[in-house]
């Protein structure tokens, strides 16, 4: 049985893989070296979780856990590195807004940061790194 916490990353996962993904590849936690024969890619990270209420005090508790996911894009002939990144980012934060709930095990998922990071292999690369905070509860006695 999986806890709360990875049941979200995967269902962020699955949500930018469902029909027309928003990048060529779209992995859960790896590192930040990508092919070079990859020109999209939209990497979902766990990031830090916190209760939102004194722990131990409710069976049930309500979390705030933040997912991030890294929108890389690589430079082209008619584009650069960070406008393919800007699109892969765009094309996530559109698909996380169809639903919100992320298949009913979240009350709300919003986005909150982005951070840039250029050339990030020395390849032309572009990495803008979307910071989502995901609402939700998870029992205190095993965090399911």
């Amino acid at each position: 049985m999986s806890t709360r916490f990875l049941k979200l990353s995967k269902a962020v996962e699955a949500a930018l893989k469902q029909a027309a993904p928003v990048a060529s590849l779209v992995e859960r936690n790896r590192s930040r070296v990508l092919a070079s024969t990859v020109r999209t890619a939209a990497v979902v990270r766990q990031g830090q979780a916190q209760v939102d209420q004194v722990a131990g005090r409710m069976p049930v508790g309500t979390w705030v856990t933040s997912i991030l996911v890294d929108c890389y894009g690589r430079a082209t002939t008619d584009q650069t590195a960070d406008e393919v990144a800007d699109g892969v980012l765009q094309a996530v934060q559109q698909r996380l807004q169809l639903d919100k709930t992320l298949g009913q095990l979240a009350s709300g998922i919003a986005l909150q940061g982005i951070e840039w990071d250029f050339d990030v292999d020395g390849e032309s690369t572009a990495c803008a790194t979307a910071t989502f905070y995901v609402r939700h509860s998870a029992n205190s006695a095993d965090l399911t």
